[in-house]
Parts: C-alpha cells; sequence; structure tokens
C-alpha cells in the first residue's frame, strides 16, 4: 500500500479522531538498564478504548453511496468500533458476537447503540452469520482487519509515530487479524527499510508465528489464549502478503509474559491494560537484552474490568 492511501486516510477519520499520546517510559527503561528510549504508543487513549476505531472510521467514511446499514462480526473492540463511529456517521450497525466474548465489550457495544447477536464460539460461525445478514437482510459487511480501507485506517498509527519519532529502531505489535500490523508496517517501512518489525503473538493464537517460520499462510483449528482481541486463527490473506513482505522477526508469547506486561504498565503508569494491548510490551520484554536504539510500543486497548484485571495480575487496582 502506497503512503498516500494513510495520509488519504488520516484526513477522513482527523474530525472525528484526535492523535493519541506517546509517552517516553523512563521507569521501564530503568528497571531494564536498556541503554535508548522506550516509548509507548497509547492507542487505549481512544475514545472506545482501543485502535480498532481507526479502521472503523475509515471503513465507514468510504462505504459507498446510500450504505447506512452495516454489520461485522467481532469479540468486542472492532465492535465498539464500529458501533461508535456508525453513531457518529448516523449509520445502523448489528455486530456479531461470540457467546464468549468479553461482558464488558457485549455492554460497551450495546452501550454505543449497536444491535447485538451471538454465534457460536469458532470464527467461522460468526462469519458464516454476517453473509446470511448481508444476503437476507441487505446488510454491507465491514471487515475488521482483512480490508484495505480498515488496514489504511490503522496504519495512520504509523503517521503519527514518525511525527514524534522518526528515529526509532524497534518497532512492537501485537497481531491477530493482522489489520494492525498491515497497515503500521507499510507506513513505517516505507519511511525507513532499516526499521525492525516485530510482531507479536500470544502462543495458542501464534498462527502467523507458525506462518512466517514456514512461510506458508496457517490457520489453527483451536485457539487459547487470555487475550481476546488475538483470537483470530488465522491473519487475513492481505494481511499475510503485507506481513511477509515488512516483518523481521516473528514472536510466540507465554500467559505469564503477557500478565507479567500488564503489571509493569500499571505498576510505573497506571494503566489498566487488557492482555491483547500488553502483548507488544511482552514481546519487547522477551527480546530487549538483544536489542540497541529507540524503542517504540504499542499499547493496543484497556477494554477489561477491574475484576478480571486484579484476577489476572494479583494486583488490586486500588494499591499505590
Amino acid at each position: 500500500m502506497k503512503t498516500e492511501e494513510f495520509i488519504q486516510a488520516r484526513n477522513r477519520i482527523m474530525p472525528f479522531l484526535q492523535p493519541t499520546p506517546i509517552i517516553k517510559s523512563e521507569a521501564i527503561q530503568n528497571m531494564l538498564g536498556y541503554e535508548s528510549p522506550i516509548y509507548l504508543k497509547l492507542e487505549c487513549n481512544q475514545p472506545t478504548g482501543s485502535f480498532k476505531v481507526r479502521g472503523a472510521f475509515n471503513a465507514l467514511l468510504t462505504l459507498p453511496e446510500g450504505i447506512d446499514r452495516v454489520v461485522a462480526f467481532s469479540s468486542g473492540n472492532f465492535a465498539q468500533a464500529v458501533a461508535y463511529g456508525s453513531g457518529k456517521l448516523g449509520k445502523q450497525a448489528k455486530i456479531v458476537m461470540p457467546k464468549n466474548a468479553p461482558r464488558k465489550k457485549i455492554e460497551g457495544t450495546r452501550s454505543l447503540g449497536a444491535e447485538i447477536v451471538f454465534c457460536g464460539d469458532k470464527h467461522i460461525e460468526g462469519d458464516a452469520l454476517v453473509q446470511k445478514l448481508v444476503e437476507e437482510e441487505g446488510y454491507f459487511a465491514l471487515h475488521p482487519f482483512n480490508d484495505y480501507h480498515t488496514i489504511a485506517g490503522q496504519g495512520t498509527i504509523g503517521l503519527e509515530i514518525l511525527e514524534t519519532n522518526s528515529s526509532l529502531k524497534h518497532f512492537f505489535c501485537p497481531v491477530g487479524g493482522g489489520g494492525l500490523l498491515s497497515g503500521c508496517a507499510s507506513v513505517l517501512k516505507s519511511h525507513d527499510e532499516r526499521i525492525a518489525i516485530y510482531s507479536v503473538e500470544p502462543l495458542g493464537a501464534h498462527d502467523f508465528f507458525e506462518s512466517f517460520q514456514t512461510k506458508k499462510h496457517c490457520s489453527f483449528d483451536k485457539i487459547e489464549t487470555i487475550a481476546d482481541g488475538l483470537r483470530s486463527p488465522t491473519v487475513g490473506k492481505i494481511n499475510y502478503e503485507i506481513l511477509m513482505r515488512t516483518v523481521d522477526q516473528a514472536m510466540a508469547i507465554s500467559e505469564e509474559k503477557i500478565i507479567e506486561a500488564m503489571r509493569l504498565l500499571y505498576e510505573h503508569h497506571r494503566l489498566i491494560i487488557e492482555p491483547s494491548g500488553a502483548v507488544a510490551l511482552a514481546g519487547f520484554l522477551s527480546l530487549q537484552q538483544n536489542l540497541k536504539g529507540e524503542v517504540v510500543i504499542l499499547v493496543t486497548g484497556k477494554n477489561i474490568d477491574e475484576e478480571m484485571f486484579n484476577k489476572l495480575t494479583g494486583v488490586s487496582c486500588g494499591e499505590n
């Protein structure tokens, strides 16, 4: 994808979304003894608590003329993004969600005005129901990652990073369906091919890690991870092709490492982050001893209730 496509996407979504903060984490840098600056890009500060709203807005703003009813399948963050964007743009949204989606994300989607219909726990069931609603009720389907408009919206993060951190050397990003990293990696590699791109997945949902190692597009039949935002059984076809050109190292991280990253983000920055949102930091923590140079790490989402956060991390959100 060309940089111009991402610039156009940024111009479209700019009236609705403000740039998110990027903060220097001196606390984590000092804790690790890392010699170069470590920056956290806080996509958790988006109005829906997740980066997904960028791609949703760009997809909604590029709909064919006359389309006012949309449908999407999502376990939560894209669901809320489509609901939020549809409300702002006067569209009707129907969201297909798995029965095991987190309660906080179900409630958040409903509170934003979307109608929810539930499917089984597998992505294939959700995709089938979306297709049925398209064919029988005339909805227009929005895809959370395997779509150029969605990718362009997510890639606007890369443009913001370059405005503040044009000399970065390492970029860590989670991978579920691949839309986020496809967009960001395209922008960053167009700026400087020497920027090292790291894809990070939880063990149990590490299909792209397998794809990267085997050079074959892999899909998992069963997904098991606490990182519910990264439970796609495979990256999209479009995303796979982009990622294989742009990713320098693919990583698969244990649940324990993800929880450690969640705990550090709270202890040092008072950020309550969902497992999916902390995966990129977990990847960096596992690799940092072998790295030199400025690092940017995406913190992608905060949609987790405090009770679950406390249960996973063992840290009460009220502790100092």
